[in-house]
């Protein structure tokens, strides 16, 4: 798989609260711009999911605070999520961006009613509980017992079962099915009510093939390309989300810094919704289009036996006041808010998620073949977690109308990839199916394709370190 992860780093070092000047005063005695505070971040996740968070930071402090980030952070790591927690804590970096599904397991149970089964089903009622501050307040105090100041939590898209030869519809469809599922202990104890036997699982592109079935959301189906082993994908059965949580090192902010990033999130919350939308309505086009993997309906009757099924995890979630308080608090919520139509492989589905094909300047296939030692000492080489058998042999790069494929290969590893692009006169937005989205300034001059960062963007060394070379069209 190729692999991108990137880090910009602040002063040559990576800093709890960031680096910057309150000002300094030139030679003439006149006072010159204070440099902005630059936060550092580790995340889990692709860029995208946060792109809106990191926009809000920036725009409500008018540029006097911005977060330089590291992506996909151990994302191949079953303990990523942990690790980084514990990273946080360390100090090692200022602000990090996991799981809520993580907390539960470090002795932090604040954020387990946003994961109780079929209690958030959908993006509409996630955004209503994420919306009500209060209770978004009370659970962010969770963090602090364990040094750390809750930050703000990020929507995420809704899991849902998919089944590889069986439909996972009822309770007896789940009896003795081994489901791959993300390390979650009230995911775990939901799937085992079902009389399911669930097995902690790190997708990332990973065969699925031995699995029954596996809890995902419908972009993750297509990103991994999964289409190819799953066979039916359980649409109106929304099990639990999957929101991120960002947390700061207690010392590493200072009080109008927590305000600042706290109404960031706030702020970033319908803006992060309509992306995870929109990623989700892409990938069901494409899903439809494939035909490989059936969207199917359990019913009402059949989401009725599955809360009942449900009772025992419910009854040990509650058992704990604080997140009894909490679950009641989101039902709450969740009764008042409509509820979203389940997707369907209807012709106004494709419509959406099918954009007109428009050729662009770039379209055609480029290549460029590096050496790990050019990766390496690359001058351009931002963080050594790019420095990997995905990132350098012979690389292939294909635009058309508006589609991107990717491939790599060298005598240790072949991989590939596909995705959508965006052109803004010179400027290219490349967004992954796996999550990742690159923002850089092209040019083209006759067949030679070059590919520079821009300030706030994301460009991986691979892409940015040589001119790509057109091979063919497209």
């Amino acid at each position: 798989m190729l692999r991108r992860k990137t880090v910009a780093l602040c002063c040559a070092v990576l800093m709890l609260a960031g680096c910057g000047s309150a000002g300094t005063v030139d030679k003439a005695g006149g006072a010159v711009k204070a440099e902005p505070v630059v936060l550092t971040m580790a995340n889990t996740r692709g860029a995208w999911e946060v792109e809106a968070f990191m926009a809000e930071v920036t725009r409500l402090s008018g540029g006097s605070v911005r977060i330089e980030a590291t992506h996909e952070w151990h994302t191949d790591s079953p303990s990523a999520e942990a690790d980084l927690v514990r990273e946080v804590r360390a100090g090692k970096f200022g602000l990090g961006v996991v799981g809520a599904r993580v907390w539960h397991g470090l002795g932090v149970p604040s954020f387990d009613a946003l994961l109780a089964p079929l209690e958030i089903g959908d993006l509409a009622q996630e955004q209503a509980v994420l919306g009500d501050t209060a209770l978004t307040s009370a659970m962010l105090q969770g963090p602090a017992a364990m040094g750390l100041e809750g930050v703000g939590i990020l929507p995420g898209p809704v899991r849902q079962p998919a089944g590889t030869q069986r439909r996972l519809l009822g309770p007896a469809d789940y009896k003795g099915a081994e489901i791959a599922f993300s390390a979650s202990e009230v995911a775990a104890r939901s799937l085992t009510a079902l009389g399911a036997k669930p097995v902690s699982f790190v997708f990332e592109g990973a065969p699925v093939d031995r699995f029954d079935g596996a809890e995902l959301q419908i972009s993750a189906v297509w990103g991994n390309q999964y289409d190819t082993v799953l066979r039916s994908l359980t649409a109106d059965v929304g099990l639990w989300p999957r929101p991120l949580t960002v947390v700061a090192n207690g010392d590493a902010l200072t009080p109008d810094q927590r305000d600042l990033l706290r109404r960031a999130a706030a702020a970033a919350l319908p803006k992060t919704v309509e992306s995870v939308r929109s990623f989700e309505q892409e990938a069901i086009g494409v899903l439809c289009r494939r035909n490989a993997i059936k969207l199917v309906t359990a019913g009402p009757d059949r989401v009725r036996e599955l809360r009942a099924a449900f009772a025992p995890v419910y009854a040990w979630l509650e058992k704990d006041r604080q997140t009894r308080d909490l679950l009641a608090r989101v039902r709450a919520v969740r009764d008042r808010t409509p509820v979203e139509s389940a997707p369907t492989c209807s012709a106004s589905t494709l419509a959406k998620a099918t954009p007109p094909a428009t050729r662009s300047p770039i379209d055609g296939v480029f290549k460029i073949n590096t050496t790990l030692e050019e990766l390496s000492t690359s001058p351009l080489l931002g963080d050594a977690g790019e420095i990997n058998d995905g990132n350098w042999g012979e690389l292939t790069l294909t635009f058309s109308g508006g589609q991107i494929e990717l491939a790599q290969r060298n005598e240790r590893e072949t991989s590939g990839l596909s995705g959508t692009s965006t052109l803004e006169g010179d400027i290219l937005t490349m967004r992954l199916f796996n999550g990742e989205l690159f923002t850089v300034r092209w040019s083209l001059y006759k067949d030679t394709l070059t590919f520079k960062r821009v300030p706030d963007g994301i460009g991986p060394t691979w892409l940015v370190m040589k001119p790509w070379r057109r091979t063919g069209d497209a």
